[in-house]
């Protein structure tokens, strides 16, 4: 008979000990990177406490694949990350499940066809090329808020149309870090009764919440009917009948879930391109060497291959930390039986940076993308979007802004770290579901074109 036994206790690196009732709380707040890399040494399955609450650290590739996508149905609870978002935000696709994602994904899905994201590219360059014109040769650039702003402007436009009033720009960049902030200790906290105490940091949350909602809501409302293409109408065919409020839902979520990942992956793109100022000469010279000069342009996507190798290690190295599933029915995993409800968590960013799994996991090398490498990346391995029926649905436009956002500030700019302390690279800070780098600027430099197209290593 097939044995099956219990999860393999947490880690017990000084990172991620448990504290009495507080079980794996404190140190999944405090060090949460540290502690899914050390839980990655603890078998397919780790069992963690959060609170009084067990939950399941999931670090087999093969077993993510079966959760994700192989046996999705018995996973489908999407756990915490999800259920309580979705009591702040409303019903929009990203986070309900089953039939009604299915039913909201298709009518939703035509907004990211690539043509329709194709559309978007001198738009993106646009905003891009604005953007560096406000900055200054020579001095500090505060390259995460200079992210953030950027694509808070490049999504809003996606999904309405036209470009943020200045005054609603202003209030979207100061309101959403703390909405994001906030969420992430709302989600992970086991206790929802603590959400409701009168703490000031919990108020300015919820108001923060309850004000991007009307933002997104006035902006909806001042869409024509019917709007034509683009994401409001699709939207609007995902819920019949049109309610403004199930619209607005789509649009608060879209937001939300663009703005901190994109803007997170640009700054660290930025700063690994500031670190290593050869690859960055590299990457410069295709950029020309396709452009001829000119500005960059859809059809030159398929032309920036090394763009798009740095691209992907970028989001190798810089992935989401936490993503959680419930079982909907008792289940085995490799070895473990777990119960119905049981709590799965998924780091991603422990993922990809598995020894096991990738050479030199935590070096920014683009050339392991490369057609033939002696290590080729399994697909299982590398899941910046997830997986499965609930992989990201803004993936393209995700991916033509990082290409084309990256290949216009090289086209222009050079650009240096600040200091050479730990190669120049920030730190990863995990204080939301997304790693953000701290908040060390980058200096930008205007850059004249004198170099020949490289003859040396391809990116």
């Amino acid at each position: 008979m097939e044995q099956h036994k219990t999860a393999v206790p947490g880690p017990a690196s000084p990172h991620a000990r448990p504290w009495p009732l507080l079980g794996h709380l404190v140190p999944l707040l405090r060090r949460p990177l540290a502690f899914m890399q050390d839980a990655r040494g603890m078998g397919e399955v780790a069992e963690i406490r959060v609170g009084t609450t067990r939950a399941y650290l999931v670090n087999s590739p093969e077993l993510i694949k079966r959760i994700l996508v192989t046996d999705a149905d018995q996973f489908a609870d999407l756990g915490n990350l999800f259920e309580r978002p979705r009591k702040w935000i409303g019903p929009s696709v990203v986070l309900v499940t089953g039939e009604q994602h299915q039913r909201q994904r298709r009518a939703l899905q035509p907004a990211f066809r690539r043509t329709v994201v194709e559309e978007q590219v001198e738009t993106i360059r646009q905003a891009v090329v604005a953007a560096g014109a406000t900055w200054e040769a020579g001095r500090p650039l505060a390259v995460r808020d200079e992210m953030y702003g950027l694509i808070i402007r490049m999504t809003y436009r996606y999904l309405f149309g036209a470009d943020p009033a200045p005054k609603v720009l202003a209030e979207l960049v100061r309101l959403l870090p703390v909405v994001e902030k906030g969420m992430a200790f709302h989600v992970i906290n086991p206790l929802p009764v603590l959400s409701g105490l009168p703490l000031p940091s919990f108020r300015r949350f919820f108001q923060a919440v309850d004000r991007v909602n009307q933002v997104m809501s006035d902006a909806v409302s001042l869409m024509p009917q019917p709007p034509g293409a683009g994401f409001v109408s699709a939207a609007r065919d995902a819920h019949p009948g049109g309610q403004a409020e199930l619209v607005r839902a789509e649009a608060t979520a879209m937001l939300l879930g663009a703005v901190p990942n994109t803007s997170a992956m640009l700054t660290w793109a930025l700063h690994e391109l500031a670190a290593a100022p050869g690859l960055q000469q590299e990457l410069r010279d295709e950029v020309r060497t396709v452009t001829g000069g000119r500005a960059v342009t859809a059809g030159d996507l398929h032309a920036l291959g090394g763009t798009t190798r740095f691209v992907q290690e970028i989001l190798r190295l810089y992935a989401p930390w936490l993503i959680t599933r419930r079982t909907t029915a008792p289940v085995v995993l490799g070895t473990v039986r777990l119960p119905a409800g049981a709590l799965i968590l998924i780091s991603l960013h422990a993922l990809h940076r598995d020894p096991k799994m990738f050479e030199n996991p935590d070096v920014c090398d683009p050339a392991r993308w490369l057609p033939g490498t002696a290590q080729p990346v399994p697909r299982e391995t590398f899941l910046p979007f997830g997986a499965g029926k609930r992989r990201c649905i803004g993936e393209p436009l995700a991916l033509v802004e990082l290409i084309i956002t990256v290949a216009t500030v090289l086209a222009d700019w050079e650009v240096r770290p600040l200091a050479a302390r730990d190669g120049g690279i920030p730190r990863r800070l995990a204080t939301t579901a997304v790693v953000h780098p701290a908040d060390v600027p980058i200096i930008p430099v205007p850059c004249e074109y004198q170099s020949a197209p490289s003859q040396g290593k391809e990116p």
